[in-house]
């Protein structure tokens, strides 16, 4: 209203509008504005100027992360000769240009037109802020995977090894080394030796990357992004880990840890909700306590729902009184929680401590259970799949599975459909239990040493 809708001010409400939105991943909520700030500015200044290049970059970003790479190209492609012409070619925001556009073409696996684009950068940056600076180290990995890339082809993994350890040592003096962004350079680095046969050394790496981000995730500073690239390893370590000797604690908590932070498993949650599972089912005063938060938690939802529906009924008889009502009965219930879980933490710390966690501790889980029951959890992946058991006395089993995920899923499915009267195949008629099929299956997800594995125990919890 002050400005009217094609002023530069009111394209810096709109960009930040914009700006929120991308933050919040809504990607098509974002571009029309941004096109619309892009258009604002472009008539409102000169073509050079810097304001244009910041929403082409933004445009760009939008368009990579859409993988319409061909247009993301072209927009950060503008955005740089703006800089350039602006800047100067060795300007900091230059070189981030030059990242961006490198990185889009590493995504298409064209390693000749990124390199020199991470090489460039590289150098605008070390001349800018030193040899030392985070900005340095984040080309360096660029370079880094693009020299592991030929590597694996090549067989030569010198060049990849001292970008990742010079890219480590940058990152120890900026952030220290109990950083997620650490650990990933570490996890590199494990890999770079796994995939040469140096087993030894790529499992200590792993260990101490893992423990980072274990301790990290238990306070909840993983970002997903981290997390992401964390499960992307844990396939390799565990492939390493099943050749251990399970009979060392730090192993047995090792297997766990990489089994919950997997890229293919949901056993984190899974091994939160058997917590509340096994401490419910109970008659004792952990299993009371447990059922009554629940049923606080329950109550409380259920009462602030129907406050927020009052509020779009204003006209309501007695709106007032009934809004009055409901925020007691909210305040009781979460006085009532709170005076329960002080009740928990004080008689039930260990419970507790486990439930709260990200992940979950191996000590703590194996109190939850009895001596003849067994957790069961997998991981599928691909050229192979793991198999965890655990069971209270004695240590884990760690079992490396010859079948692939898309396997266990193709006869999942099949089992699925021979068991649905709605199949038409079957003809509204089950004649005969697929027995084939169901042993098949669990010779794959059991393994052959199940009934070693199993003995003496009545209950599976999977």
């Amino acid at each position: 209203r002050i400005y009217g809708p094609d002023h530069p001010d009111s394209a810096t409400i709109l960009n930040n509008l914009a700006l929120l939105f991308q933050t919040q991943g809504k990607l098509k909520i974002a571009e029309p504005l941004y096109l619309k700030v892009l258009r604002i500015r472009e008539k409102a200044f000169e073509k050079d100027h810097a304001s244009i290049a910041t929403t082409l970059n933004n445009l760009a970003a939008i368009y990579h992360a859409s993988g319409n790479f061909e247009k993301s190209e072209s927009f950060y492609q503008r955005a740089l000769e703006i800089k350039e012409q602006s800047l100067g070619f060795n300007h900091q925001s230059v070189a981030n240009s030059l990242v961006n556009i490198g990185s889009l073409h590493y995504q298409k696996g064209d390693h000749k037109k990124a390199k020199p684009l991470f090489q460039r950068a590289l150098k605008i940056y070390e001349e800018r802020f030193g040899k030392n600076h985070p900005s340095v180290a984040n080309s360096i990995d660029f370079l880094s995977m693009i020299a592991r890339d030929k590597a694996v082809v090549d067989g030569d993994f010198s060049e990849t090894e001292r970008l990742t350890l010079r890219s480590l040592k940058i990152k120890e003096m900026n952030i220290g080394n109990d950083h997620p962004d650490y650990a990933s350079s570490l996890l590199d680095l494990a890999m770079i030796y796994h995939v040469q046969g140096k087993s030894k050394k790529a499992k200590t790496i792993y260990h101490q990357a893992l423990a980072i981000n274990v301790k990290r995730n238990r306070i909840g500073l993983i970002s997903k992004e981290q997390g992401k690239n964390i499960r992307n390893y844990t396939l390799p370590y565990l492939m390493l880990l099943s050749q251990e000797n399970t009979h060392v604690k730090e192993i047995n908590a090792d297997i766990l840890n990489a089994f919950q932070l997997s890229r293919n498993s949901d056993n984190v949650t899974a091994f939160q909700n058997l917590a509340q599972r096994l401490a419910v089912s109970g008659d004792g005063e952990l299993s009371r306590l447990v059922r009554k938060r629940q049923e606080l938690k329950k109550q409380l939802k259920i009462t602030e729902q129907n406050l927020l529906d009052i509020y779009g009924k204003p006209n309501l008889n007695n709106f007032t009184g009934v809004s009055k009502g409901l925020r007691d009965r909210i305040k009781s219930l979460n006085d009532q929680e709170l005076n329960n879980s002080e009740r928990l933490n004080q008689a039930f710390s260990s419970y507790i401590e486990f439930e709260g966690s990200h992940l979950t501790d191996l000590v703590l889980l194996k109190d939850t259970l009895n001596p003849n029951e067994a957790i069961l959890s997998w991981v599928l992946g691909d050229p192979v799949s793991f198999q965890l058991i655990i069971r209270k006395n004695g240590d884990v089993i760690l079992s490396k599975l010859h079948v692939t995920k898309r396997e266990v899923e193709k006869n999942v499915r099949n089992l699925l459909e021979a068991l649905d009267l709605a199949n038409p195949l079957n003809n509204g008629n089950l004649s005969s239990f697929p027995a084939a099929l169901a042993a098949r299956l669990f010779e794959q997800l059991f393994g052959m040493n199940w009934k070693i594995n199993l003995e003496g125990v009545k209950n599976l919890l999977l």
